[in-house]
């Protein structure tokens, strides 16, 4: 596999400018402009349609500013056909995902409303994913991301699979998001992931045990669930 390097960043909170004076006393002094969010863009980085992708949780733990896309080489014409059995498909999946995989190194996935509830705490740092067009969906909270990576390698999964981060967004065809839906690719994901993490609000902020959220209204959080082996479902809050 090869490493993709989009690179979302922390930005600096921009610095109050000392030679700005107020018209007058009763004058309040403008908030300064947020800046904007970082950009995630798998179709900068270079992504090549109809292949799969993981994400380093190890690298991104350790750096927790960049994340590191890991892409296969092997064409999708060279896909394996789907198994019915959860274990042999992580097997044929991990054999197709090449070197990186071995039978230490498995993969988690995330189930998660696309447009969460609620919207990020204040002061959340977050990036924005390229391609997305509601704009309701479009960011990504950094501190939920650690989160997920952490349960993911707590359990033993060095690498992640979510399809924000792992699926092309909005390129003209959307050839690589019909590859992963349509030729039942996301399913396998599912299937064969020794974890499957669920993000009740998504991913711009952990949801508490008192929150409503949309997670239970949404037909392809159910899809995931249903796909997902029940062992390995884990709720994140």
């Amino acid at each position: 596999m090869q490493p993709l390097v989009p690179q979302p960043t922390h930005l600096p909170a921009p610095s109050p400018n000392p030679g700005q004076t107020l018209r007058s006393a009763s004058a309040a002094a403008a908030p300064p402009p947020t800046p904007p969010a970082p950009v995630f863009s798998l179709r900068v980085a270079g992504a090549v349609p109809k292949r799969l992708r993981l994400i380093d949780c190890v690298h991104y733990l350790r750096d927790q500013t960049h994340i590191q896309i890991l892409e296969s080489t092997v064409s999708d014409e060279d896909l394996p056909p789907a198994t019915n059995d959860a274990l042999e498909d992580y097997a044929v999946f991990s054999a197709y995902l090449g070197d990186r995989l071995d039978a230490g190194q498995r993969w988690a996935t995330v189930s998660y409303p696309w447009v969460p509830r609620h919207s990020p705490d204040p002061g959340e740092n977050v990036f924005r994913v390229d391609g997305i067009r509601d704009p309701g969906a479009s960011h990504i909270s950094h501190s939920v991301l650690l989160t997920i990576c952490a349960a993911a390698v707590q359990h033993g999964c060095n690498f992640l699979w979510l399809d924000k981060l792992c699926i092309i967004q909005g390129d003209e065809d959307d050839a690589d998001k019909v590859w992963h839906i349509w030729d039942d690719v996301a399913a396998r994901m599912y299937r064969g992931a020794a974890l499957c993490i669920v993000a009740p609000d998504g991913l711009q902020r952990l949801a508490t045990l008192w929150d409503e959220t949309m997670y239970v209204h949404r037909c392809w959080t159910f899809f995931e669930a249903v796909m997902a082996r029940t062992e390995t479902v884990k709720v994140l809050h």
